[in-house]
């Protein structure tokens, strides 16, 4: 009966693993593609413990939190000599949030080598950024949040801008969370052509548990990025008074593999720092000041 069944839906399977496997053709935006706050890249960017830094990944899920202000800045090293920076601003009130992003990537100086006939070798910087608008609403334990979102890249001489839009969604049940986001979404311009970011998505669950005085998370994540075969990332994060430990891993990622963070929580400020180890051996750390106000 099983061979009968697989044999009937044979194609249609096939499709369904080539779809989760396909790769798309680099677009640039690197940024896009890198977690920036350390307490989600540390746990393998699972996003479901940490809703106050999670609104450029499901723009509905800060609306979890409960009702207050933050201001964050993270750092973090990445290879080549590159980094990333980023500053996070959050209110939520009531059934409502209103968040800014502000992110970018900047490399090391690069050369390019033989670029002009006659000439020595030209070196150059080349930078990512974007700016995120972010609001979302509850109905009851529905949650819905909508980004908008400009991105610059400059590359050598090439200068190029385009815009967009994510949704995101998010569903309480019972002590767990069930998200879904879809990235890119809207009409787009690369320098003077029409030009779409491909579209990317994630689907995942987490759940927390409170055991007397600390509290365990898991959860995972399913991811299509922009350039990339279909990833799973999955994370724990354990809580116990004003410490927080995670540890997490990216499965099918090019870049990541294991890591693991640290979080230290001082009345309204936050320190964070985690640990990324890449696939060529090399070593991205992510550091993090939040303050509660």
């Amino acid at each position: 009966m099983v061979i009968i069944i697989f044999s009937l839906f044979y194609e249609d399977i096939k499709n369904i693993i080539e779809w989760f496997n396909r790769i798309g053709s680099p677009v640039g935006f690197e940024m896009l593609y890198i977690d920036k706050d350390p307490e989600i890249s540390s746990t393998g960017g699972v996003y479901f413990f940490k809703p106050e830094f999670s609104m450029n990944i499901n723009p509905s899920y800060p609306l979890v939190q409960d009702d207050n202000c933050i201001l964050s800045f993270s750092h973090r090293t990445h290879y080549a000599d590159s980094y990333l920076d980023q500053i996070n601003y959050l209110k939520k009130s009531g059934k409502y949030y209103f968040g800014l992003v502000f992110e970018g990537l900047f490399s090391g100086e690069m050369e390019l080598h033989d670029s002009i006939p006659g000439t020595s070798d030209i070196t150059y910087n080349g930078y990512d950024l974007a700016l995120y608008l972010s609001s979302g609403y509850r109905f009851k334990k529905i949650l819905l949040g909508v980004t908008l979102k400009y991105l610059r890249e400059k590359i050598f001489i090439e200068d190029i801008s385009t815009y967009g839009f994510d949704i995101g969604l998010t569903e309480e049940i019972g002590e767990g969370r069930f998200g879904l986001s879809l990235l890119n979404l809207g009409p787009k311009y690369y320098g003077k052509m029409r030009f779409r970011l491909p579209l990317t998505w994630r689907i995942g669950y987490g759940i927390e548990k409170g055991f007397n005085d600390y509290r365990i998370g898991i959860g995972i994540d399913i991811v299509k990025p922009l350039h990339n075969v279909t990833e799973f990332h999955t994370g724990l994060n354990f809580k116990y008074s004003f410490i927080d430990l995670s540890i997490g891993k990216k499965f099918r990622n090019n870049l990541e593999g294991l890591s693991t963070g640290l979080t230290l929580s001082i009345r309204r400020l936050r320190f964070s720092y985690g640990f990324i180890i890449l696939k060529n051996s090399d070593i991205s750390s992510n550091i993090k000041t939040s303050w509660r106000f």
